[in-house]
């Protein structure tokens, strides 16, 4: 009775997170799809968990065909959980690595193979075996998926702790923290499951409480996060700028510099080009912009239209320096890029001076950037 009041508890907030996700537009397509498919197998994975507690030891028609399906559903559903959860991860934030169909492919292929391994148990007890009193009997080969399935959840948990710690400027830094929350829950539900079960002897759902739960931190983040990015550019939004330069400009004023960044003629590419080359323009600069800020600090942002921004720490010998890398990097779009038109663009800074606000600060870049527009 409690392990189906937990296994149904978990999957109405699993189900319930599936719609909401289907029916949400702020995440991107590509994480909005690896995070539905993470949502899907995690209620199958929980679906079977409960199945094959349930029937533990049950003498009735079809019970020990209802337990081997079980079994065999469980590990194959949380192994490719696993699989889709580290692409996910992957996919957060900056460059992923696994892009292309083939690369995908390589990745999914200890999951394929361990999908097999799991089938042909079913007949030869590698895995997990069902006894003559219809118990589940861990097989000779039975930390097969701690190697296979663990061994995405250990990927995603060092990704996701290096760019925890290595996005310090980041929007997407609260995402990364909730992956390792994604992958920790539900492993250490599995330790703590496993662990019952030894001792106690007594099987409870434990690592369904965790999937779900991580599952809700996910969604949540996911969509919070969204507000702070900028759905064209994956640039920091607006808003998360501004929240950037408040909570930075209260402990190092003297060492926070805006710089204010206009593209130069950015009517005429929409009205010669059309809207999309305009927009594919944007997403151009802004992949220079993002780049340039990995590599020499700083958050980059669109403010709106073909305005950016970008919030740095400088020392105030490094910020003439720090210009002349942002021309540069500029100028390379029109270099490393098959485009029909010049990008270039117009550029103000200002540093913040003790007895001024966040929006002299601004005021001043963009009074700086104008001039420069001006005078070209």
């Amino acid at each position: 009775m409690v392990i189906g009041l937990i296994v149904s508890f978990c999957l109405v907030l699993l189900v319930f997170i599936l719609l909401k996700a289907i029916g949400e537009k702020s995440i991107s397509n590509e994480n909005k799809r690896y995070f539905l498919l993470c949502v899907i197998y995690s209620i199958i994975t929980v679906l079977a968990d409960g199945a094959g507690i349930s029937v533990q030891g049950k003498d009735f028609n079809g019970a020990v065909f209802i337990n081997y399906l079980a079994q065999a559903s469980y590990f194959i559903a949380a192994s490719v959980t696993c699989l889709f959860a580290y692409l996910l991860i992957d996919s957060l934030g900056g460059k992923p690595v696994i892009k292309t169909l083939k690369s995908k492919l390589i990745v999914s292929l200890p999951v394929i193979f361990y999908i097999i391994i799991v089938l042909i148990s079913i007949k030869t007890g590698w895995i997990f075996k069902i006894d003559e009193d219809n118990l589940y009997v861990r097989g000779p080969i039975n930390f097969f998926q701690f190697l296979f399935c663990y061994s995405y959840i250990l990927a995603s948990l060092i990704i996701s702790f290096y760019k925890y710690y290595k996005g310090s400027v980041d929007p997407n830094r609260d995402v990364y923290f909730a992956n390792v929350l994604y992958c920790l829950m539900p492993t250490l539900g599995g330790v703590l499951q496993f662990i019952i079960s030894i001792n106690y002897g007594v099987d409870l759902p434990v690592i369904s409480c965790g999937l779900t739960f991580s599952t809700i931190i996910m969604f949540i983040e996911l969509v919070q996060n969204q507000v702070s990015l900028d759905s064209l550019t994956g640039l920091a939004s607006r808003k998360a700028f501004y929240r950037y330069l408040y909570s930075i400009s209260k402990s190092n004023i003297s060492k926070m510099y805006t710089f204010m960044i206009d593209i130069d003629k950015f009517k005429i590419i929409n009205d010669t080009h059309g809207h999309l080359e305009g927009d594919h323009a944007l997403v151009l600069f802004a992949q220079a912009l993002k780049e340039y800020t990995r590599k020499n600090n700083g958050l980059a942002a669109r403010i709106g239209g073909d305005e950016f921004a970008i919030a740095v720490e400088l020392n105030s010998d490094e910020a003439n320096n720090y210009l002349e890398g942002l021309y540069e990097t500029i100028e390379d779009i029109n270099n490393e890029n098959d485009i029909d038109y010049h990008i270039s663009a117009s550029i103000g800074y200002s540093q913040l001076k003790e007895d001024e606000s966040i929006s002299d600060l601004i005021q001043n870049a963009d009074s700086r950037m104008y001039r420069k527009k001006t005078d070209r």
